[in-house]
């Protein structure tokens, strides 16, 4: 008896996972506009940036980021993992002082001696623009102190 009960729930262990995944429709999207396409887009692409960045981080490519666009709002720890290099992040408030290079923002300089820099906290809102060159920066959740 202990091993037919042992039997049927190995077996409800391996085989209701894959009827809830034959379940699973993925759904149609060629109907949709490119306009709901892209902000699908946008939402999932901020999920995916957010869930990964609670774990192991996001490596970020240099470049120009307007948060709520390509980052989600949040407050960030963002490293500098590479031995040795400069990099200088900018923080604008908008997307217009950027155009500009207006001389109101944030900088950080990164240059680690030995190991990695860090930015401890950086809060970041909606419509900010990161901008920075010359290496990779890992963002992840800023969880307090560290």
């Amino acid at each position: 008896m202990k091993r037919i009960i042992g039997v049927l729930l190995i077996l409800s262990i391996i085989v209701f996972p894959l009827i809830s995944i034959a379940d699973l429709e993925v759904p149609d999207y060629s109907s949709l506009s490119l306009d709901e396409l892209l902000q699908i887009n946008q939402a999932l692409q901020s999920v995916i940036f957010e869930k990964a960045a609670q774990y192991e981080g996001i490596r970020i490519f240099p470049g120009y980021y307007e948060v709520g666009i390509d980052i989600p709002a949040g407050k960030y720890r963002v490293v500098f993992p590479e031995q040795e290099g400069l990099v200088i992040v900018h923080v604008y408030q908008d997307a217009k002082k950027a155009e500009t290079r207006s001389l109101i923002r944030d900088t950080y300089m990164l240059e680690p001696v030995g190991g990695k820099e860090i930015i401890g906290c950086l809060n970041l809102k909606e419509g900010n623009v990161v901008e920075f060159t010359n290496g990779n920066l890992i963002f992840s959740s800023y969880l307090g102190l560290f």
